[in-house]
């Protein structure tokens, strides 16, 4: 029964007055979904005379010495945390956010230690607990619970990538705004600032490589990657003795220095001889810094430098996973890679500064996990990839499952009414039988060679062709390429499980074509994607709350507040994980989300 029109809804939020506070501050007109009302001040506490307020209840949890007040059916506690705060500022009042029983307060004082890890879907495979080896644990006193801090840092050297050079502050790492461009050096035309101050304040490192920057676009026409800057900036630093860095860089403090790197000397020995990349590297760094220069440092100095920046750089990533560049940090270079990470690390604030967060409980500083590439790849390719680029082999619990190996090249059950899976090992041949039903695929039937080309054709497809698959609303796509795309979409849709990875990898494309015109099939990849990102990468990541929040959007857009409340409702509890609870960005961009929204 909703509330008749003219009724009070006294809330518990008690107000303290400011010094300029007049009795007759005023009144505040307020929309909140299908609440209408107006707000304004009476003896000290906010009130509000309610126009309307369809698919409202009571509930009789804030009754009484409690809130008084009308609570939207299945609203979340920070809703009303950013709305009431948002009419308090209108009335020229502050929340006393310290009131005992105010209800967000003490959820400010729990703790996530109580956060299940074993209620993913495990597809009758081992539980990502199982995987991380907590299964059956008593970590109530481990040191780190999900969302702790474990390491926050600055780098020693960083560069921008170049996909995001021409977008973003080389200094603060900022994205370029709408009303204030980036202002780019004038020398190199490389680097680019929000303003004077971080151009200022980036010059004593942007003067080792903006004349070198200058020279090598005119000779070859295009700027170096990452990394070859990134060695670059190292090489001078190392090569005038810089090898150390402040106290004050790295929280908790650490005395790891350069020379404390892990540089797997003498793998990279064996193998740089005929590494083609490092034969690539090299002839690129000598048209980039000299080869008189790099003659003058040395060849066992180069060949240190590089090994050791190789292997401890890591990516700095944003808010939502996307990578703005690479970085060398002294302390997160002590957390050894794992298939199983237990924390994240992103720049949750102060770019390039990265945050190190625990996304699974933690005994030590010691057995911080951090993943260094993509989890979610087969196992042979990451074991390439971390020996190609980190010279050494994995031997986590993930890369020593052949089971969730195989799921990454399932096939879907061939028997017709079945909704089961088949894995595959990496010869590309049955692991067993249907999960589900049992159903065998034969050795020698032709299915198997047609998935392995399928897959095949699908990992070459978006290697050659992701740059071009971008689809951005209003521009008109490659007709060729989508066709291509479409065609594998179709042939994949019935012929690979949900969570085989290729099958996952070409939804990433899928979603971003369908958002722009059919919503509710983007809406449909979008699951089986975040089924994806929870089945490899855990209860917890930054790609499955950024699939969630694409979702809660779309579903608002598309006027379906159900879902919209239960995407938020999943998001809200991970964001409060990887950015806590009270981060400013996020939960403005949530309160975003539900304004409007009406549940019946």
């Amino acid at each position: 029964m909703a509330p008749a029109r003219g009724v009070f809804i006294d809330f518990v939020w008690r107000l303290g007055r400011k010094p300029e506070w007049r009795a007759e501050a005023g009144r505040v007109n307020i929309q909140q979904g299908a609440l209408r009302g107006v707000a304004f001040v009476s003896n000290g506490r906010v009130k509000v005379e309610v126009e309307s307020a369809v698919g409202w209840k009571w509930n009789p949890q804030y009754g009484g010495s409690g809130i008084g007040g009308w609570v939207e059916v299945e609203s979340a506690l920070f809703i009303y945390r950013v709305f009431w705060e948002k009419i308090c500022e209108a009335l020229e009042f502050d929340l006393d956010l310290e009131m005992a029983g105010d209800p967000e307060m003490e959820m400010e004082k729990s703790s996530f230690s109580d956060f299940d890890f074993t209620v993913d879907n495990t597809y009758g495979l081992n539980s990502y607990a199982d995987l991380l080896s907590i299964e059956g644990e008593d970590t109530s006193a481990w040191t780190y619970k999900p969302g702790d801090i474990v390491m926050e840092e600055v780098p020693y050297a960083s560069a921008v990538s170049l996909s995001s050079a021409a977008s973003i502050c080389h200094s603060c790492f900022q994205m370029e705004k709408a009303d204030s461009k980036l202002k780019r050096c004038a020398r190199c035309k490389f680097a680019r600032y929000c303003h004077d101050e971080c151009a200022k304040k980036a010059w004593p490192v942007h003067k080792l490589e903006c004349g070198l920057l200058a020279n090598y676009f005119a000779a070859v026409g295009f700027f170096p990657d990452g990394l070859i800057r990134l060695v670059n900036l190292v090489m001078i630093k190392v090569w005038r003795g810089q090898m150390t860095m402040p106290a004050d860089s790295c929280c908790p403090p650490t005395d790891r220095e350069f020379d404390s790197l892990c540089s797997h000397t003498q793998e990279i020995d064996e193998e740089l001889a005929s590494s083609e990349k490092f034969k690539v590297n090299m002839q690129e760094m000598k048209k980039f810094m000299g080869a008189e220069v790099l003659l003058e440092i040395g060849e066992d100095i180069v060949a240190e430098v590089y090994s050791r920046v190789v292997t401890n750089t890591i990516s700095i990533a944003d808010r939502d996973g996307v990578q703005l560049g690479i970085g060398l940090y002294f302390g997160i270079s002590q957390f050894d890679h794992s298939c199983v990470p237990n924390a994240l690390f992103f720049t949750r604030s102060d770019a390039p500064k990265v945050q190190v967060v625990a996304v699974a409980p933690i005994k030590a500083l010691a057995d911080v996990r951090i993943a260094y590439i993509d989890p979610s790849k087969p196992t042979q390719q990451r074991r390439a990839e971390l020996k190609e680029s980190y010279y050494f082999s994995c031997s986590c619990n993930r890369c020593h499952s052949i089971e969730r190996d195989g799921m990454a090249r399932s096939l879907v059950c061939p028997s017709k009414r079945c909704e089961g899976f088949i894995l595959l090992g990496k010869d590309w041949l049955p692991l067993g039988p249907c999960q589900r039903c049992d159903s065998v695929l034969e050795q020698s039937s032709p299915v198997l060679r047609d998935s392995q080309e399928l897959m095949t054709a699908i990992e070459d497809f978006l290697d050659a062709n992701a740059a071009s698959l971008r689809f951005i609303p209003g521009s008109t796509p490659d007709t060729q390429l989508l066709e291509l795309l479409l065609g594998l979409e179709s042939v994949a849709s019935t012929a690979l499980f949900k969570l085989n990875y290729y099958r996952l990898l070409l939804n990433s494309f899928l979603v971003q074509y369908y958002v722009t015109g059919d919503v509710r099939k983007a809406l449909s990849l979008q699951m089986d994607l975040l089924e994806g990102y929870r089945f490899n990468l855990g209860p917890v990541s930054l790609p499955a709350l950024s699939a969630l929040m694409e979702a809660a959007e779309w579903s608002r857009g598309m006027g379906d507040y159900q879902t919209l409340l239960k995407f938020l409702k999943e998001a809200t509890r991970m964001g409060e994980i990887i950015f806590g609870r009270n981060d400013a960005p996020f939960l403005s961009r949530l309160a975003g989300l539900r304004v409007g929204s009406e549940v019946g």
